[in-house]
């Protein structure tokens, strides 16, 4: 719950102040957006390399290829229960918002699943191949951490980007942090511009790294 305390924390200092660039909204009122990109990232990331990491090393997933859905099912099954660990962190962040801040509704509900569903199949992808690759929980923790950060700190959900200089902007256009920000942005705050570079990015990265994560388990298992 490490965004919860992040988001409450950030509203508690700059809540009631005038969100940058945005005309009628305050900072807490876009504070759902971070707390949406820090879930789908941190629980994607750790919570999915970790976790694999650790049914690896105790061998579950070799017992999971010889039943019905293999690998693929596995993975599914783990990948839909920290989904709900991350709707569930969500929804509390929004309700702390709510009680303490009266934010603002989202000006695109019907926006917020389709945005939470395609970042949190590219980061829990992300991070089964991070758990597949490391093996053991330590050295899957290791290499969340090293990719983590820069995805965090380049994705506009702690700092603006605004106030980043040029060659820091331009390798955030390329980590997938900016993009699910980009798309949750969409959904929360009133915009004319559709973000479709970024929906095309975690589309057709979260389908390629779904595909890479289960050949990677797949022929570790083989092994």
């Amino acid at each position: 719950m490490v965004p919860l305390f992040i988001v409450v924390v950030q509203a508690v200092a700059y809540g009631s102040r005038d969100a940058n660039g945005l005309d009628g909204y305050r900072v807490a009122d876009v504070l759902p957006i971070s707390a949406a990109t820090m879930f789908v990232m941190i629980i994607g990331i750790f919570g999915m390399g970790i976790g694999l990491a650790s049914m690896i090393e105790g061998r579950s997933v070799a017992a999971y290829r010889l039943r019905p859905g293999g690998v693929t099912g596995l993975l599914s099954a783990y990948a839909t229960v920290l989904l709900g660990l991350i709707v569930l962190g969500f929804g509390l962040s929004l309700a702390a918002l709510w009680v303490g801040w009266s934010i603002k509704a989202p000006d695109r509900p019907w926006a917020i699943v389709p945005a939470l569903l395609l970042s949190a199949v590219f980061f829990l992808s992300f991070g089964a191949i991070g758990g597949a690759l490391g093996g053991s929980p330590r050295s899957a923790q290791a290499l969340s951490s090293m990719l983590f950060f820069p995805f965090l700190f380049l994705s506009g959900a702690m700092f603006p980007l605004d106030d980043f200089p040029k060659p820091l902007r331009v390798i955030a256009s390329v980590l997938p942090g900016k993009h699910a920000y980009e798309l949750f942005s969409y959904a929360w705050v009133r915009s004319e511009d559709f973000p479709g570079l970024s929906l095309t990015y975690l589309a057709g990265g979260g389908l390629a790294l779904f595909t890479v994560a289960v050949a990677v388990l797949s022929h570790r298992e083989r092994l």
